[in-house]
């Protein structure tokens, strides 16, 4: 469905700083919470794909200031934040759970949830950017788009393992 005006510079230059504000905190968030998912994980191999995620959620965090820098903007607070929602809710995990292998699946579909958050968040600041003319912050957005994608598949891959796909 087309708008019945075409949004001004100013809409899209706000809508960009919220979803970007969004995504920041809630990269920022996840980088203080995810030592506790890493501790969680009891296969070896989910624990080396966590600290990649890890590194990778810092990478992308320099990416986002890299992107307030050249829009000349700085992070700014945002309360209702889906990441820090999913967070949240994955700390409710069952720590007594008896079967490792279902709280590293559970690991995994909390890790999966977030990326689909930063997959859609990235794609929806791309499209901004684009329309914006902002060529310098499409090639960062598109960086942490494309690491968001690839660390869903690892997930995905780790997850097939478990259940012999």
């Amino acid at each position: 469905m087309q708008p019945t005006t075409l949004p001004d510079t100013d809409f899209l230059n706000n809508l960009f700083t919220h979803h970007l504000n969004c995504i920041y905190n809630g990269k920022q968030f996840l980088k203080k919470n995810i030592g506790r998912l890493i501790d969680m994980a009891s296969s070896k191999k989910l624990r080396i794909a966590m600290q990649e995620f890890a590194s990778d959620v810092n990478t992308q965090i320099a990416r986002l200031e890299d992107i307030y820098k050249a829009t000349g903007s700085a992070p700014g607070e945002h309360m209702c934040n889906p990441i820090k929602a999913l967070i949240q809710d994955e700390f409710c995990l069952d720590k007594e759970q008896t079967i490792s292998a279902l709280n590293d699946m559970d690991i995994i579909l909390y890790v999966q949830l977030i990326e689909h958050v930063n997959i859609t968040s990235f794609r929806m600041l791309l499209a901004v950017a684009k329309k914006l003319r902002k060529s310098d912050v499409v090639q960062l957005l598109k960086e942490n788009f494309d690491e968001s994608k690839e660390n869903d598949s690892l997930f995905m891959a780790i997850a097939e393992e478990y259940i012999g796909v």
